[in-house]
């Protein structure tokens, strides 16, 4: 459950910060964009309501585009521009005609236009008022403005501004928008982060209480069959040992991996110790007869399982949390069921036994064989280890007694503590 809760946080912590730099980044080149877009519009409108505005000048600039001039520096245009060129980030006007040739240059440069044709072909469009060419590395805007006669385009004027200013308040705007949404995102996410942790840590805190409880009444109700067969706490931790050491063996193993995960693993081996649970069921002359039980006798003690079985149903039905019972039911009830079917109380074999049941029997077996009981003495080490062995396919899952071999030190050195 620890662990659920840490990887938990820990993947909203990713998760969460991840989703926050997204959505920042994309609402900041958002944003930017729009204004970069709004402050450029501002300024081909500015030009373009200039040029509509002009009642003086517009007629003598609408016979450049009928009249022949040899000298275009002596060209009327230049009452046209004088006003435009007050303005001191312009850096030169240039008039063509629909053919894309120069008419008047207040700079000449060439006799034809050098840009991008499709930028003068907009401007000479009915559905364009203006057309941008904006390049930040250059800091220069090319404004396109047709110039209309007698309701259809006649020429275009081309109006190139030095935006270095312009480039320079547009660098503020990025910093100042970044700044503002990066630290609004911060912000956010501390904030989801704090709600997130304080939540995290109440149902932590509910969490540990519950698992504190849950250990104490699996602890309780297995000692009651155990007290009741003169066994002692000893067993339960041992056979839980056992159990966690096979699990975790197994579970580097292809065919386990996926079904023996940590989280199982846990609640496995937390619900081992009622595997004898039923035991409380049975009736003192059976249960603690120094001798061989009879036929009838033996018929009782085989009913240990499914009584054991249900305690725990009747237990989980009171509780949210059921993993760890509903193991621990499939433990208790299929602990004595064998490989090949001989077992009790379903007469399963092979996989049909749950692998939780399973690894119980080897488990309860070699602590069987190696305490002393009332109606035998205690097994070596290695008398213990043949037996299981030859147990292998009859009464035990080979590969579990595979993984018992391949960790019978970690079995034995917990077999020879004495545990109080």
């Amino acid at each position: 459950m620890k662990k659920i809760f840490s990887n938990l946080l820990l993947q909203y912590t990713i998760i969460s910060l991840l989703i926050t730099i997204l959505i920042a980044s994309v609402m900041s080149i958002m944003t930017i964009n729009i204004t970069e877009n709004l402050i450029l519009k501002m300024h081909s409108n500015f030009y373009s309501n200039y040029v509509a505005s002009i009642k003086t000048n517009y007629n003598e600039l609408l016979s450049i585009f009928s009249e022949e001039k040899e000298n275009l520096n002596l060209h009327p245009a230049e009452h046209f521009s004088e006003d435009l060129l007050m303005i001191p980030t312009i850096r030169n006007i240039s008039i063509y005609s629909l053919e894309g040739k120069v008419l008047w240059q207040v700079f000449p440069e060439s006799n034809a236009f050098s840009g991008d044709r499709q930028l003068l072909r907009d401007a000479i469009s009915r559905d364009f008022s203006y057309s941008l060419d904006y390049s930040g590395k250059y800091n220069r805007l090319n404004i396109f403005l047709p110039v209309m006669g007698d309701s259809k385009a006649v020429g275009v004027i081309k109006i190139e501004e030095d935006l270095e200013q312009t480039h320079l308040s547009l660098q503020k705007s990025r910093q100042i928008i970044t700044l503002i949404i990066v630290t609004g995102g911060a912000a956010f996410y501390i904030l989801l982060f704090y709600l997130f942790l304080r939540s995290y840590l109440s149902h932590s805190a509910a969490f540990k209480k519950l698992e504190s409880s849950q250990r104490i009444t699996i602890h309780s109700m297995s000692l009651l069959s155990e007290l009741r067969d003169n066994e002692t706490g000893a067993h339960i931790l041992r056979t839980s040992a056992y159990c966690r050491i096979l699990a975790e063996r197994l579970s580097r193993e292809n065919q386990f991996r996926k079904y023996l995960t940590p989280e199982y693993i846990d609640d496995f081996v937390q619900s081992a110790p009622l595997h004898d649970i039923g035991k409380v069921g049975v009736p003192d002359n059976i249960l603690l007869k120094p001798g061989k039980l009879t036929e009838e006798e033996f018929t009782v003690i085989r009913k240990h399982p499914v009584m054991g079985a249900e305690v725990l149903k009747k237990a989980s039905s009171t509780v949210e949390i059921q993993t760890f019972f509903k193991i621990g039911i499939q433990v208790v009830l299929h602990h004595h069921e064998n490989w090949n079917g001989s077992g009790y109380p379903d007469g399963l074999s092979g996989e049909l036994i749950p692998l939780s049941a399973r690894i119980m029997a080897l488990a309860d077996v070699y602590d069987a064989l190696r305490t002393e009981r009332p109606y035998k003495k205690a097994f070596s080490h290695q008398r213990a280890i043949n037996i299981i062995k030859d147990d292998a396919g009859k009464k035990f899952d080979p590969e579990i007694v595979r993984a018992f071999l391949d960790s019978e030190k970690e079995f034995l050195e917990i077999s020879n503590e004495i545990i109080d």
